[in-house]
């Protein structure tokens, strides 16, 4: 059986990169990661496709460090500005890319869902023509319930398997009230790329987010669906996640990565990913 490969996502040590991106990589290299995942916003800046610097000395970078890329983040509103996906995509392309992910939406009734998921389509079809593919990350909300389905069922349903993926975030399935392990099963086939972290021992609120934090059938948008809570992400293995069954479901799911996504820590970013690295190293299943 082939084993999911652990990667980092660079949100992780976002502070590190803006910092100095070549010291942050060495380091994250030095404590074992070697496949990263980006994440970009769309924003009006330059360098913004990744890591902070132009693509040639972004490859030059990760030809030293012996490191690939294999997933980029980007906003769903990059989609609407032709000529920053177009710079996005060469930039991707020049590091050696070639999976992108799109960072969540929002929605206010099936209706809306369907009409997303056919322009998701719309657009795989449009990057597997330049040999990229689409991915589709999301958070706790798209498990609402829209009628008798969700919002991530009704998604995965309007797309075509074969041209629109699903990065599973297992612990933002958690929080949706969702079993992390029965929807790898569900979607196996269509899960490259696994996202974790863990959820902190003793943590007091209810693990489902609709059960106090938000109502499962109000209008989420982008400022209404933010948690917070930071005390509820800790390291790989300091939580109670169910990680080896994770990692064993996503093997036997066809997951290429598990990539580690560190929204908060106690400790600093770096010493964060050493923890979790560590605690990688103890599970079986996983490539290092």
């Amino acid at each position: 059986m082939i084993s999911v490969k652990v990667a980092l996502q660079t949100y992780s040590i976002r502070s590190a990169l803006a910092q100095n991106p070549w010291e942050a990589m060495e380091a994250a290299t030095k404590t074992g990661y070697r496949c990263f995942e980006l994440f970009s916003n769309h924003l009006p800046t330059a360098g913004n496709f990744g890591l902070p610097m132009e693509a040639g000395d972004a490859a030059a970078l990760l030809r030293g460090l012996k490191a690939q890329i294999i997933g980029a983040h980007f906003s769903p509103t990059a989609l609407d500005d032709p000529q920053w996906m177009g710079r996005f995509l060469d930039y991707q392309e020049e590091i050696g890319c070639r999976d992108l992910v799109l960072v969540t939406g929002f929605y206010r009734s099936a209706e809306d869902i369907r009409r997303w998921g056919q322009r998701l389509n719309e657009e795989a079809a449009r990057l597997a023509a330049r040999g990229f593919r689409l991915h589709y990350h999301h958070h706790y909300h798209e498990f609402q319930p829209f009628g008798d389905q969700t919002a991530l069922e009704l998604l995965m349903e309007e797309t075509d398997p074969t041209l629109v993926f699903l990065e599973l975030d297992t612990f933002w399935a958690l929080r949706g009230g969702k079993d992390p392990l029965a929807l790898i099963d569900r979607y196996r086939g269509r899960i490259r790329l696994l996202h974790q972290k863990d959820l902190a021992r003793g943590y007091t609120r209810p693990t489902n987010l609709f059960d106090y934090k938000v109502s499962a059938g109000e209008v989420l948008d982008v400022e209404r669906y933010l948690v917070g809570e930071q005390e509820s992400c800790v390291e790989i293995g300091e939580g109670c996640m169910d990680i080896q069954g994770i990692i064993n479901h996503g093997n036997q799911a066809g997951a290429e990565f598990l990539v580690l996504d560190q929204d908060f820590t106690r400790l600093g970013e770096l010493r964060s990913i050493e923890v979790s690295m560590a605690a990688f190293r103890r599970y079986s299943g996983l490539e290092l």
